[in-house]
């Protein structure tokens, strides 16, 4: 249980850390409404930093709990997504089976570029694995552990990308102040590394910081 416990507070850094870098075209309200039509209750909490909307549902041994986060300023908008599979009571080896469903509804969340039978697919095939995948320009995380399952929705980099070396263009076309970061992926494709702490989001051949989703500054 500690160690469950620590790899949550874990997932809950990292999305403090990405405040600046919000899921496109994602209120609250698309999941909360998604997973209240299944019988999951939303209580809505507030803090200096973040709102959180919590849908969550206890049945017999187990837990099922999603919770959106969103910056205090920009309540309308989120920033991560975590969904939570506890198996209390049956044998550990059906953890897998008693999360695929619920994690898989969550998956299907919709935002700008979203793919969501795509990331239904994915999630359900890849439960009870360490993985990660981008749909459009959100990136899915998976975690395991022991009667623990756990999805997170983000705008986070890859940890481990997969796309070759890209040659560096010194007469690129920087993108103008103001784009948005799906646009701007959309475009140029994926950073090579997004900096959490400042917002600045690097390219091959330019980089670009972020504030609340947009371009606040552009350079070579």
């Amino acid at each position: 249980m500690k160690t469950v416990t620590a790899l949550i507070a874990l997932l809950m850094l990292g999305s403090s850390a990405q405040a600046e870098l919000l899921i496109p075209g994602l209120p609250p309200v698309k999941l909360c409404r998604t997973l209240e039509k299944v019988g999951f209750r939303t209580e809505k909490s507030g803090g200096i930093e973040q709102v959180q909307y919590v849908t969550r549902q206890e049945e017999s041994g187990v837990t099922f709990v999603a919770t959106t986060y969103s910056p205090a300023s920009d309540p309308e908008s989120v920033k991560v997504i975590t969904a939570m599979v506890q198996n209390l009571e049956y044998e550990e080896s059906g953890t897998d089976a008693l999360s695929r469903s619920f994690l898989g509804v969550v998956a299907t969340v919709p935002y700008e570029s979203s793919k969501p039978e795509e990331a239904r697919a994915w999630v359900m095939a890849n439960v009870g694995k360490k993985a990660e995948k981008i749909f459009g320009v959100v990136k899915f995380q998976l975690f395991a552990n022991g009667r623990t399952r756990i999805l997170r929705i983000s705008m986070d980099a890859m940890d481990h990308p997969s796309d070759g070396p890209v040659i560096r263009d010194p007469n690129v076309k920087l993108p103008a102040a103001g784009a948005l970061f799906a646009d701007v992926v959309k475009e140029y494709g994926k950073p090579s590394t997004q900096d959490a702490d400042t917002g600045w989001a690097i390219w091959p051949s330019f980089k670009v910081k972020f504030a609340a989703g947009k371009a606040a500054e552009v350079a070579k």
